[in-house]
């Protein structure tokens, strides 16, 4: 009994430690842009690890009055996480998010961002990204 409680233990420990994410001795990664029509999508780290916090910006909108967002797991359950924005004084809008660790060999993500102008007009957009397990 407590040698199974010991395995367990042991599993959990290492699939805490590998998660989904790139390496994450290797530090910050460098940042993945992205575009969208009109529209700028930044995120901090192209690795997009797991458990850290990833920034996103969102550039060239036109006056707006509200941006949210999402992201939810594709292939595995793992809930959804909101993101909050807010606008900068350089007219941009920021948020984080942090993904969190999964066992799955390549995770699929899918961002939804939702911005609304001043006049109720809803733009949406869409992205599917995969996150890999570190080697």
């Amino acid at each position: 009994m407590i040698q199974n409680s010991f395995r367990f233990f042991v599993l959990a420990l290492l699939l805490t430690l590998l998660g989904c994410g790139k390496n994450e001795q290797q530090g910050q990664g460098q940042p993945l842009e992205k575009t969208f029509g009109d529209y700028l999508l930044i995120f901090s780290d192209r690795n997009f690890p797991s458990e850290r916090p990833i920034e996103i910006i969102l550039k060239k909108i036109p006056e707006t009055s509200k941006v949210q967002g999402k992201i939810v797991g594709l292939n595995m359950s793992m809930g959804t996480i909101p993101l909050f924005f807010q606008k900068n004084t350089d007219g941009h809008w920021s948020g984080q998010f942090i993904l969190g660790a999964c066992t799955e060999p390549v995770m699929q993500w899918r961002l939804t961002v939702d911005i609304t102008d001043n006049h109720g007009k809803t733009v949406t957009l869409t992205d599917t990204f995969e996150v890999r397990q570190a080697d």
